[in-house]
């Protein structure tokens, strides 16, 4: 159960882009959402109003597909807040590339990236920290954050390694996964983790 006097923070990924459809490496460069990827975000918006959830901030990655992502959830009820905080890692020389990372792969080894001159893990998870920290402990109470699969991951890595376990050995992290934490000084907790139905590609 929610805890109602706890801070609710959404941390949703973005969904489904062209190159996630073409399975091209997505990290700092950027591509549209597919009419999929719109669905997956109405239905995630629409989570939202049937369980009467408004927030006090959105923040996003500030790449494109997180961004049209945290408009259609929150029907531009709220100005979108972007940092590039909260991007998606730098995947360095394979940016763009046709194929496939594993989020075991980048996950797991905090290094698998610095070898194609990207983005080490440990940069990743204290940014993504010290973003979501500075947001929680400002006067929200309850906020939604949009941003990537590997990021988002290895955020819930630092702060709940238990939760990312669990995440990582039960949980399809497909795209517009949505995790519920309660936060308090410091602390996350993921209490919630809901995900769009199965959507056909287009």
């Amino acid at each position: 159960m929610y805890n109602i006097d706890m801070k609710k923070m959404y941390l949703l990924r973005h969904g489904q882009t062209i190159f996630n459809l073409k399975l091209k490496m997505q990290g700092h460069c950027d591509s549209p959402l597919t009419n999929k990827g719109i669905k997956q975000a109405e239905s995630i918006r629409d989570y939202f109003i049937e369980n009467n959830i408004d927030f006090d901030a959105v923040y996003s990655s500030s790449s494109e597909r997180a961004i049209d992502t945290a408009r259609i959830v929150s029907e531009n009820k709220y100005p979108i807040l972007p940092s590039k905080d909260l991007r998606e890692m730098n995947f360095g020389d394979l940016e763009g590339e046709n194929g496939h990372l594993e989020l075991t792969d980048l996950t797991q080894d905090k290094d698998y990236l610095v070898k194609f001159h990207g983005e080490d893990q440990i940069s990743a998870q204290k940014r993504m920290y010290s973003k979501i920290t500075e947001i929680m402990e400002s006067i929200n109470d309850s906020v939604l954050v949009v941003s990537s699969s590997c990021s988002i991951m290895n955020f819930v890595k630092y702060v709940d390694l238990v939760a990312y376990q669990k995440l990582m050995s039960e949980v399809r992290f497909i795209n517009c996964t949505l995790l519920i934490f309660e936060y308090e000084n410091g602390n996350y907790r993921l209490v919630d983790i809901k995900q769009p139905p199965e959507i056909p590609n287009d």
